[in-house]
């Protein structure tokens, strides 16, 4: 509350943290099936600056993937991949999926456009059927995945260029009729 009616917090207390963009509903985001060059420039800018956008296409090469964003005015602003892979730890599971390349635009990070990415994938990968839903997740991610059901699996380990890493997985619970 503002204890200076009619005029700017930020300019009597310039010291006051800005408030955060409002989050919108993660069910009022746009989240569809998109094609994989769709999401390129903001897996780039957000997962790999270190590479061209041309590089990264070529290691996209998963021929099963699905691949969703998040998208507002036309721009993707959130997006990630599935595809079915068993994780290392358990080859035999044939009811595994993979999440890959789950990337927010800075400017839209902690307004629910991860969570309506990944609540689209969980639901996708729900209806066919999915036991366990797992990824290599960023530790500057770890949070948010726990906050949506996964639970971490062995020790971290450095991916050069890329930073810190550590498997999670999520259990995919059949929805009863």
């Amino acid at each position: 509350m503002n204890p200076f009616p009619g005029q700017s917090l930020r300019r009597i207390a310039p010291w006051v943290p800005r408030r955060r963009a409002r989050a919108v509903p993660w069910d009022a985001v746009d989240v569809r099936k998109v094609e994989a060059a769709d999401t390129l420039a903001l897996r780039q800018r957000v997962l790999r600056p270190h590479q061209t956008i041309d590089e990264l296409a070529r290691e996209m090469d998963e021929r099963d993937a699905v691949y969703f964003a998040a998208v507002e005015d036309g721009a993707v602003i959130g997006t990630a991949s599935v595809h079915r892979e068993a994780p290392p730890w358990a080859a035999e599971d044939l009811g595994a999926w993979r999440l890959r390349g789950m990337a927010t635009d800075a400017a839209r990070r902690h307004q629910r456009v991860g969570t309506a990415v990944l609540n689209a994938v969980v639901e996708y990968v729900r209806e066919r059927g999915a036991d366990v839903l797992w990824c290599n997740a960023r530790a500057t991610a770890i949070e948010f995945y726990m906050r949506a059901g996964f639970t971490t699996r062995g020790e971290s380990w450095e991916e050069p260029m890329i930073g810190t890493h550590v498997a999670m997985q999520r259990p995919i619970a059949v929805q009863s009729v």
